[in-house]
């Protein structure tokens, strides 16, 4: 492949850089490739994760129809500050981290942790989501939900390694071991900037606030 044939590929997961942008006092990550095409889509990753445990195939796949931006909230991955103890503050610093890209419409993806926020901006400022898909997440606490278990805590608390992933996310059986193997090896075919600790620096300290979401209460996502 040529150096022109190089510069007209489109980005993909895989080499897309990182950028930063200023909110505040605190510098956040972002990766934001795609078609320019329509509304862009914001991802906003579980408990455990950084920008770097979205599957390539699963954004590569988005990427073909629409802008797609994933990133670091505060304290997390590539991303200065401190990581907040609570949902709402995280969603505030997502929303801030909208603003400071000028986007004043978008689509949320939020899985667990990413899920509580993804539910508390769109509460706090439903004119800027479009559309909002929650995935592997829930409410808060309440009548019919489940608390965190045990394997999930010590995951968390945990250090990053292929095992405790396929542990987490995987069903322990021949096949699904297998997939979350395949999904393991394609997390490390990205050849720009790398999370080397892949489940981000602030994956301990964000453990509080989705313990706090899931706390019994009249509903957790109204506290501040």
């Amino acid at each position: 492949m040529t150096q022109q044939d190089k510069e007209t590929q489109p980005e993909r997961a895989e080499t897309t850089p990182s950028r930063f942008v200023h909110v505040r006092e605190v510098r956040l990550a972002y990766r934001r490739f795609g078609n320019p095409a329509g509304t862009p889509l914001i991802l906003l990753q579980h408990f455990r994760g950084s920008m770097d445990n979205w599957d390539p195939a699963l954004l590569n796949g988005l990427a073909k129809d629409r802008t797609v931006i994933t990133f670091d909230n505060a304290g997390v991955g590539f991303s200065s500050g401190d990581v907040p103890d609570n949902v709402a503050a995280m969603a505030q610093d997502a929303l801030d981290f909208l603003d400071a890209l000028n986007l004043t419409q978008v689509d949320l993806l939020g899985f667990s942790l990413g899920g509580y926020i993804a539910q508390h901006l769109t509460l706090q400022h439903p004119q800027r989501v479009r559309r909002l898909i929650l995935a592997g997440t829930g409410p808060g606490k309440g009548e019919g939900t489940q608390d965190l278990n045990q394997t999930i805590l010590d995951a968390a608390s945990g250090p990053s390694s292929r095992n405790g992933l396929l542990r987490l996310f995987f069903e322990p059986t021949e096949t699904s071991q297998a997939a979350g193997a395949a999904f393991w090896d394609r997390l490390q075919t990205r050849t720009g900037e790398h999370d080397p600790f892949l489940m981000g620096s602030g994956r301990g300290r964000s453990l509080p606030s989705a313990a706090r979401n899931c706390a019994p209460g009249p509903g957790s996502w109204r506290e501040p």
